[in-house]
C-alpha cells in the first residue's frame, strides 16, 4: 500500500520500505539528508518532502506510517502532539511501525564517542571541530510508551531488546 516514512534521514530504512510499498513518501527536515537518501535509494517514484515534522501536516492518508530512531528526538512535551500527527496520516485501516534506541543498561560503557554528557532527555554532544550541541534524546521505555499510546486511544504492541524498542500500533 501507500507508506510514509517520517524523519527518513539518509535512507537506510527507505531502501527496505521501497522494496514493498506501492507508493512511498519520505519526510525529513534536512534537505541534505534527503539528497543522500535519493542517491542511496536511486528511484524516481518516491516523493520526498522537506518539512519540520512538528509543523507539517499530511496532504493525504497512508496505509503505513513508519519511523526509526526519530521518537527519541521527540520531547516528552510534544509526544502527544506527535502521535496525533501520526494518527492524522493514517488511512482507515492504517498501521504504524517504529523502532528506536533504549536506555543503555550498561551506561558506564560509552556507546557514542560524541556524547560528552548524558542528561535526562537531552545529551551534550561535541563534534570533531569542538562545537557543542544540546540534543533531544528521550529514551522512551516500553512500559511508559505503552501507557502513553493506550491513553491516546491506540491499540499498540511495544516490545524491547536490550538496546532497542520497537512496535506497531493502530487507532482503536
Amino acid at each position: 500500500g501507500s507508506v510514509i516514512e517520517l524523519a527518513g534521514g539518509t535512507g537506510w530504512w527507505t531502501q527496505r520500505l521501497a522494496a514493498s510499498a506501492d507508493h512511498l513518501t519520505v519526510v525529513d527536515a534536512s534537505p541534505e539528508a534527503l539528497d543522500i537518501n535519493r542517491q542511496r535509494v536511486g528511484r524516481d517514484d518516491i516523493d520526498y518532502v522537506v518539512a519540520d515534522l512538528f509543523d507539517w501536516r499530511p496532504s493525504h492518508f497512508y496505509d503505513v506510517v513508519f519511523f526509526s530512531f526519530w521518537l527519541s528526538h521527540v520531547p516528552r512535551s510534544r509526544a502527544r502532539g506527535f502521535w496525533a500527527l501520526v494518527h492524522s496520516c493514517l488511512a482507515a485501516d492504517g498501521r504504524v511501525f517504529f523502532i528506536d534506541g533504549r536506555t543503555d543498561p550498561t551506561p558506564e560503557i560509552p556507546k557514542d564517542p560524541y556524547v560528552v554528557q548524558y542528561n535526562a532527555d537531552r545529551d551534550l554532544r561535541r563534534l570533531d571541530d569542538g562545537s557543542e550541541y544540546s540534543v533531544v534524546r528521550v529514551m522512551y521505555e516500553p512500559d511508559y510508551l505503552q501507557r502513553l499510546l493506550d491513553a491516546q486511544g491506540w491499540e499498540a504492541r511495544v516490545e524491547a531488546t536490550r538496546w532497542f524498542i520497537f512496535g506497531s500500533a493502530r487507532p482503536r
